[in-house]
């Protein structure tokens, strides 16, 4: 309980005076931590159908993702991409994709990773050891795609 004063009393004093009061940020913390919020998202997930799609349409989402997350998608490159098919029905591409930086040149090959879920929901994250997520990158990668043979895909 002392351990949840402190982190609602840090969140209050980092939040500006109208955001929230120390009441509803310890509420908060109480209603992640009992478990509360998960049943809310898990309830949640389960109102959204899976989808029926096929390989072609699971790796355009994918890729959709990918491109998303570059500075000009037109000039993607993609390499070495691997298909890896969970078994709760989501699909997680690996790979390597090559675009333009903000400068107008090619930025050398940088590691991805896609994730479809079964109920549609596409998402990917490109490789930037510069930035605080490079760590996060490189945790995530070795967890799904460093361990994982995977089925290789022309994505």
């Amino acid at each position: 309980m002392k351990m949840v004063v402190m982190v609602a009393a840090t969140l209050c004093m980092a939040a500006p005076a109208s955001a929230q009061s120390m009441a509803e940020v310890t509420e908060r913390i109480n209603r992640i931590a009992s478990g509360e919020y998960a049943r809310q998202v898990e309830a949640e997930r389960a109102r959204t159908p899976t989808v029926n799609w096929s390989a072609a349409q699971i790796r355009a989402a994918g890729r959709g993702a990918v491109l998303a997350e570059l500075r000009d998608p037109a000039s993607a490159e993609f390499r070495n991409v691997r298909r890896i098919q969970h078994d709760n029905g989501s699909t997680m591409f690996c790979g390597e994709v090559n675009a333009r930086n903000g400068y107008g040149g090619l930025a050398g090959f940088r590691r991805f990773e896609a994730g479809v879920t079964n109920r549609g929901r596409a998402s990917a994250q490109v490789d930037s050891s510069e930035t605080l997520t490079g760590s996060y990158f490189d945790a995530a990668w070795n967890q799904f795609c460093g361990r994982i043979t995977g089925t290789p895909v022309q994505f």
